[in-house]
């Protein structure tokens, strides 16, 4: 939040030495606005993908599978988790990430200086927080978001004088890269993604209890504190920095974020996020469109993820190798925020 908080909500154009700033001597220093120059959606809609997360994170994977958890409410409460929240909280916390810096960027340029070393510094205490909050709980992804923020930054940088389709263009490039290159190696090596797997009563039902016993040794892991989960902790973070730098040439590994990011850029600079209470319309069809088109993928996808895990089980057949090669889960991760920023703001 503090990464966008200390400029949102500030009229564009604003010099920071008018009688609207007291206080404020200097004209080139960034600094907090006041609670009425906030724009509150941003700061509910941070607040509800924060909450979302953790909520999204006490969720078990292998409730989906019948034969591991068989009571019907625990997979339907699995099912409503994935399809309103997996996958699409981090990208609608990213997209805010965009807006945030899109506005930060705007005032910087307003006063006539440059963000870069003011965000590459913020960028940096991102990731030490990062690995701060890995030691007690799996958040490493912050990390993922850092990376994408250094390329954002730039990007944004460069695009900051050009019309906001070009940060639409830039952003579905990213969103697509990731998917793209998942798709081809799919066809070049992977075998699997069709047919029955053949597999015995005797190893099913092993593969059960491997499941089973995983899943109750991490409740017991979760519910303990130790030095040993803390030792171990400790060592994961340690493997992610060491190779931290290398895996900024990983690019397609967080190219996703970049969009996200990119696409909270254009929201703000097309005007839709910048006075929501005047944007009703553009919001209702905003909502018209994205909230079908998210519930429909979100539940393809999670049909689609469900199949393929108890396929590999021996349980079941492979889905339709088309639906496996589809980003259909890419669409929903980008359909959704959408919806629910749209939703959002209606409400509000």
């Amino acid at each position: 939040d503090s990464m966008a908080s200390d400029s949102e909500g500030s009229p564009p154009h604003t010099r920071s030495d008018s009688p609207d700033y007291p206080g404020q001597a200097h004209p080139s220093r960034l600094g907090p606005v006041k609670p009425r120059e906030r724009v509150e959606l941003l700061d509910v809609l941070r607040g509800f993908a924060i909450l979302g997360i953790l909520f999204v994170n006490y969720d078990v994977a292998h409730l989906n599978t019948p034969v591991v958890f068989p009571a019907a409410l625990d997979r339907f409460g699995h099912n409503l988790v994935y399809v309103l929240g997996s996958g699409k909280l981090w990208p609608l916390f990213a997209i805010l990430f965009g807006t945030g810096f899109a506005i930060q960027l705007e005032r910087a340029e307003d006063r006539g200086v440059t963000i870069i070393p003011t965000y590459l510094r913020r960028l940096f205490f991102l990731v030490v927080m990062g690995g701060v909050f890995g030691l007690v709980i799996n958040v490493l992804v912050l990390l993922l978001l850092a990376q994408a923020g250094v390329v954002m930054l730039f990007i944004g940088y460069v695009l900051r004088r050009r019309p906001a389709k070009w940060l639409l263009v830039v952003a579905m490039f990213a969103l697509t890269l990731g998917p793209s290159l998942r798709t081809l190696r799919h066809l070049r090596s992977d075998p699997g993604m069709s047919g029955t797997p053949v597999a015995s009563a005797e190893e099913v039902a092993a593969r059960v209890e491997e499941i089973r016993a995983d899943y109750e040794s991490g409740v017991e892991e979760a519910s303990s504190w130790n030095p040993d989960v803390f030792r171990e902790r400790a060592a994961g973070v340690s493997r992610f920095y060491r190779g931290y730098p290398q895996s900024f040439l990983r690019i397609w590994t967080y190219a996703n974020y970049v969009g996200y990011m990119l696409l909270g850029m254009f929201l703000w600079q097309i005007g839709l996020l910048k006075k929501p209470a005047d944007q009703q319309r553009s919001f209702l069809r905003l909502f018209s469109w994205s909230m079908p088109i998210g519930l429909v993928t979100a539940i393809v996808a999670n049909n689609v993820g469900q199949t393929s895990y108890l396929a590999r089980m021996g349980l079941s057949t492979y889905p339709n190798p088309v639906l496996q090669l589809l980003p259909i889960h890419e669409v929903a991760s980008v359909a959704m925020p959408l919806a629910y920023i749209a939703g959002t703001a209606l409400l509000m």
